[in-house]
C-alpha cells in the first residue's frame, strides 16, 4: 500500500541533492559575473543534452541487464559495440549546437557531455543493482560538492575564466565517475548477454522521447540565450534552475509510484485509483506549501543570497511555479501511460507539446519580443496544457483519474 513515509524518505533524500545544487547556484552566482553564470548555465544545458544523445534509449535496457546480474565490464563492452556506428549524431550535434552559440567552445563541451553520460550511465547500472542511494549521491552530490571546494578555494587565489571553471566541472565529474566505477566493480556477476542489447523499435520510441523531452525543459532558455544579453540570460536560466525545486515533491511520489501501477493495472484497479489519487495529494499539498513560501518570502530571499541584480529571478520564478503547481496537481499522470503499455501516446502528447511551446516560442522571437515574462508564461501554459491531455488520455484509456480526489474506479 501507499506509504507516506517512504514517500518522505524519497522526498529527503532527493531535497537534500536538490540543495547540493542550490547551494552550486549560489557559489557561482556569487563569485562569478553574469557573463561567466550565462555560460555556465548553458554548458550545463547543452552538456546534458548531448549526454541524453549518446545514451541512445538504452537506459532503460542497462537498467535491466543490471538488475539481472549483468557485470559492469561485459554492459560497458556491449554498449560500445552495438552504438558506435551511431556515435555520428552526438558529433553533429556538438558541431551544431558550437556553432549556433559561440561562447561555448567545441572540446569542452564534448569533454562535458561524455562525462555526463558516463555518469548517467553508471547511475542506471547501480539503480538496477538496487544501489539507488548510492546513484542518486554520485549524480548529484559528489561531483556538486567537489566543484563547490574547488571552485572556492581557487576563486581566493586566482581569476578564475570560464574555461577554467569548466575544467574544474571536468574534474569533479572524473572524480564522481571514478568512485562510480569502483563501486560497480564489486559485483561479480558473470552472466552473459546474449544476443543483442535492445530492441530497435522500442529503444527509438524512448530515445525520441527521452531527447524531446529534455528539449521541452531547455528550449525557451536556448531562445533567449540567443536573443538576449548575458544579463537576462543568467536570471532567466537560475528561475529555470531553481524552478526544479518545485518538481522534487512530485519525483518523490512518482519513484514509489510508478511501482505500483504494473502491480495493480491488471489486479486491481480500485486499489490503484486509490494510490493514485494519494500520490495526488501529496505532491500537491507540498507543492502549494513551497509556491505559498515563495510568494510570501521569496523575493526577499533571493535578494539577499543572490543580490539585487537579480531581481528578475522572483517573477520568473512566480510563473514557473504555476505551471509546476498544475504539474503536481495531475500527480504520475504520464506514467500511467508509460507504465501501461501506452508509451506510443505519451510520445504523441509530448511531441505535440514540444511543437506548441517551440511555436509560441519562436513566434515572440520572431515578432522580437524584449519582455522576458512572455517566454515563461508560454513554458508555464504549455506544461498546463500537457499535463490536462496526457490526464485525459489517461481517463479515457484506463478510466483512471489522476487528481488529489477521493474518486472510486468504476469497471466498464
Amino acid at each position: 500500500m501507499f506509504s507516506y513515509k517512504t514517500q518522505l524518505q524519497s522526498l529527503f533524500v532527493r531535497l537534500f541533492v536538490s540543495a547540493i545544487g542550490f547551494l552550486v547556484s549560489i557559489i557561482i552566482v556569487r563569485l562569478y559575473s553574469k557573463e561567466i553564470v550565462s555560460d555556465y548555465f548553458l554548458y550545463v544545458s547543452f552538456g546534458n543534452l548531448c549526454a541524453q544523445i549518446l545514451t541512445f534509449g538504452c537506459t532503460p535496457t542497462i537498467n535491466k541487464l543490471a538488475s539481472e546480474g549483468v557485470s559492469f565490464k561485459k554492459i560497458i563492452y556491449k554498449y560500445i559495440t552495438q552504438y558506435k556506428p551511431y556515435f555520428i549524431f552526438f558529433v553533429v550535434s556538438l558541431l551544431i549546437i558550437s556553432s549556433l552559440y559561440s561562447q561555448l567552445k567545441l572540446l569542452s563541451l564534448a569533454v562535458v557531455s561524455i562525462l555526463l553520460f558516463a555518469l548517467l550511465i553508471q547511475s542506471e547500472i547501480l539503480k538496477g543493482r538496487g544501489d539507488y542511494l548510492y546513484s542518486q549521491l554520485f549524480t548529484g552530490a559528489i561531483s556538486n560538492i567537489l566543484f563547490l571546494m574547488i571552485s572556492i578555494f581557487l576563486n581566493k587565489n586566482f581569476n578564475i575564466t570560464i574555461h577554467e571553471l569548466i575544467l574544474i566541472w571536468c574534474i569533479s565529474l572524473i572524480f564522481s565517475n571514478l568512485l562510480c566505477i569502483l563501486v560497480n566493480s564489486k559485483y561479480n556477476q558473470n552472466k552473459d548477454i546474449r544476443g543483442n542489447l535492445f530492441d530497435k523499435n522500442k529503444t527509438q520510441k524512448i530515445y525520441i522521447s527521452m531527447v524531446i523531452v529534455y528539449c521541452f525543459s531547455q528550449i525557451d532558455l536556448w531562445v533567449v540565450a540567443s536573443f538576449f544579453d548575458e544579463n537576462i540570460i543568467a536570471q532567466y536560466a537560475l528561475s529555470t534552475r531553481l524552478a526544479l525545486l518545485l518538481t522534487f515533491p512530485l519525483m518523490a511520489a512518482r519513484n514509489i509510484t510508478a511501482s505500483k501501477i504494473p502491480i495493480y493495472i491488471n489486479k486491481d484497479k480500485a486499489i490503484l485509483q486509490q494510490e493514485i489519487s494519494k500520490s495526488c495529494l501529496f505532491s500537491f499539498c507540498i507543492s502549494t506549501l513551497v509556491l505559498l513560501f515563495i510568494i510570501f518570502f521569496g523575493k526577499f530571499i533571493i535578494q539577499a543570497i543572490y543580490s539585487s541584480e537579480y531581481d528578475l529571478v522572483f517573477y520568473l520564478l512566480l510563473i514557473f511555479a504555476v505551471g509546476q503547481l498544475i504539474n503536481s496537481l495531475t500527480g504520475p499522470c504520464d506514467q500511467l501511460l508509460t507504465h501501461t503499455n501506452q508509451e506510443y501516446i505519451y510520445l504523441k502528447l509530448t511531441i505535440f507539446s514540444f511543437i506548441l511551446l517551440l511555436f509560441f516560442i519562436l513566434t515572440l522571437y520572431i515578432l522580437d519580443c524584449k519582455n522576458i515574462y512572455y517566454y515563461a508564461f508560454s513554458v508555464s501554459f504549455v506544461i498546463i496544457i500537457q499535463n490536462i491531455l496526457i490526464s485525459f488520455y489517461v481517463y479515457k484509456r484506463l478510466h483512471i483519474i489522476s487528481l488529489p480526489l477521493r474518486m472510486k474506479y468504476e469497471n466498464r
